[in-house]
């Protein structure tokens, strides 16, 4: 087994909520809040499970708090050969930004990024330096589908923006463990090549990509 080189592997890991449109392609209506709660996932390497990915949702009134948090390791003989930690938390309301905090560790490199919505756009600190960007801007997570529709997203890992386009859905139907869902599959390319697949409730249920050899997997915990 080799080493995955971590930038890439950054990028690739947890880059899920890339997802841009096509003139003309189909992308579902704006969807509801999620529901209080938690979504779980296993993160797999050419099928070994290399880490845990979650998002928990607290609606609050009319605003909804996101929190996500990723922790991988990838193990060669029994040394951690890469480690990637990541905890944000988001707060929307009304399909837009309020606020952002976010931590990375990327394997001994250590980012912060923060957002707040004031002024009439999204003011961004990352690493230090500070930038604005439109007020409807959203950052690529994996649970948001109305990312489905943006042109480009902004990176909760280190403030990179990021062009991205996708065509689908297309129907399938996706097995994890002993269960079966029917899902929505989208194939993202741009900045990042990705596929997602999402149940009848916009929930969202893998991603799959290639990172330098290695086929890279979020599966849902049913």
């Amino acid at each position: 087994m080799t080493m995955i080189h971590s930038a890439a592997l950054r990028r690739g890991l947890l880059a899920a909520g890339m997802i841009a449109s096509l003139a003309g392609t189909a992308l579902p209506a704006d969807a509801a809040d999620p529901a209080a709660g938690t979504w779980r996932y296993t993160v797999f390497r050419d099928g070994s499970p290399i880490g845990d990915h979650a998002i928990t949702f607290t609606p609050a009134g009319d605003q909804l708090q996101v929190d996500i948090k990723t922790d991988i390791a990838v193990k060669i003989a029994f040394v951690t050969a890469f480690r990637f930690e990541h905890s944000s938390r988001e707060v929307w309301q009304g399909g837009r930004l309020q606020s952002l905090t976010a931590t990375t560790n990327d394997d001994g490199s250590k980012h912060t990024v923060t957002a707040k919505a004031e002024g009439g756009v999204l003011q961004v600190t990352a690493d230090g330096g500070t930038s604005s960007r439109p007020a409807e801007t959203l950052i690529h997570d994996q649970w948001n589908t109305a990312n489905l529709k943006a042109p480009a997203l902004l990176s909760a890992f280190d403030g990179t923006d990021y062009k991205v386009s996708t065509s689908g859905p297309q129907a399938e139907t996706v097995e994890i463990g002993s269960h079966s869902f029917k899902a929505r599959k989208y194939s993202v390319s741009g900045d990042l090549v990705r596929s997602f697949w999402f149940d009848d409730q916009d929930r969202l249920l893998k991603v799959a990509f290639e990172s330098r050899g290695s086929n890279v997997v979020y599966e849902f915990k049913p």
